[in-house]
């Protein structure tokens, strides 16, 4: 969103980022053919205490870490005086190899390699200005991709942009990049109740289904729209989860509970006692240990949990014959005097979600 593009710094320097592997490496040659050099080779000609080096070991934190030295290194107040970069990759496994811990198979050094190489011209780039929204949602998508490149690991993101940012609302149309990389997120824009000018929105999601529309200050004023406007009751929301169903303030993690009612009331399970658990559980998850400071403050301030439901249409179905909506009625609309087509609810349906409601309520008491 602008309010946090401005805090933004300049991007000072170009980096010349080198990626080192060792023929040891099983991933040797696919490492070369993705942009590295032979780390003797290199050695050879240059001395690295002249540069900012990081030797990544085989860990996700070392996946982090060395992105983190990349980019560091862009910025005069993080650069500790070296502008050239060298990574290496040796000790990452091979791709197949398997991960005892997390499970599945290792992607290998090479969708590693192709980040770091991505996400260094973004930055190169941008030398000598502030990062563009556009900047920052690639950087994410880039480390997105990479996360979710071995076919185990998950990846969501939701970049939320300016409602008024028109290379923001239109990035997803560039074909090239949106099948490299911007395929990774769920893109918004923010707004709130006095935005109307939808028309750009409205053309671009005929294109491609986006951007979706978050109203930050629905967010930050009510809970349910039923329970009415509640001033501030939840005024540190900056966006929500990769799926917009929950308000999340900043550094505070998405804390949901999934229930299929249909499959759950074929286990036999009554639904309120379900919904009764799942908040239950959320609210113990809050209790966890956090390793970051921003996020164990704001989970102790909200405990904020989710209890959501999926395979509502089949449930209702199902259990009660009909869909919700179960016609229509002419009335009149009270703003502009046009007569408009009002839903028809079955009252069955709405008492039930009611009655849901209040279970999760009551449980979290």
């Amino acid at each position: 969103v602008p309010s946090n593009m401005k805090l933004m710094p300049v991007v000072d320097n170009k980096v010349d980022l080198t990626v080192i592997i060792g023929k040891e490496s099983v991933s040797y040659k696919d490492a070369i053919a993705a942009g590295a050099v032979d780390r003797e080779d290199w050695l050879a000609k240059h001395d690295i205490s002249d540069t900012r080096h990081y030797e990544l070991p085989d860990t996700r934190e070392g996946w982090v870490i060395g992105n983190a030295n990349m980019i560091d290194a862009h910025f005069n107040d993080t650069n500790d005086g070296f502008k050239d970069v060298v990574l290496d990759i040796t000790d990452i496994r091979a791709k197949g190899e398997k991960i005892k811990g997390f499970g599945g198979t290792a992607s290998g050094p090479v969708p590693l390699v192709e980040m770091f190489f991505d996400i260094n011209e973004v930055l190169n780039n941008a030398v000598g200005r502030k990062l563009t929204s556009v900047d920052c949602t690639d950087m994410g998508n880039l480390i997105g991709k990479t996360v979710v490149a071995g076919n185990v690991r998950r990846s969501a993101e939701l970049a939320l942009g300016g409602a008024t940012d028109d290379d923001f609302i239109t990035m997803k149309q560039d074909q090239k990049q949106l099948y490299h990389h911007r395929w990774a997120s769920n893109n918004s824009v923010a707004v709130d109740s006095k935005f109307n000018k939808y028309a750009p929105i409205a053309d671009s999601i005929t294109h491609n289904g986006e951007p979706g529309i978050v109203n930050l200050e629905l967010s930050r004023n009510y809970g349910r729209v039923i329970d009415g406007y509640q001033p501030g009751i939840d005024d540190g929301v900056e966006g929500t989860n990769p799926c917009g169903e929950i308000s999340l303030s900043n550094g505070e993690p998405c804390n949901l509970f999934e229930i299929f009612p249909l499959i759950a009331t074929q286990q036999g399970w009554s639904l309120e006692e379900a919904f009764g658990l799942a908040a239950r559980y959320t609210k113990r998850v809050t209790f966890s240990n956090y390793d970051w400071e921003v996020s164990r403050d704001v989970i102790q301030k909200n405990r904020r949990i989710g209890v959501s439901m999926s395979g509502i249409q089949d449930w209702i179905l199902t259990t009660f014959g009909n869909r919700v909506v179960t016609g229509f009625e002419p009335t009149t609309d009270p703003e502009t005097g046009e007569i408009v087509q009002k839903p028809i609810y079955d009252q069955r349906v709405v008492e039930k979600f009611d009655d849901l409601y209040k279970t999760v309520i009551e449980a979290d008491k």
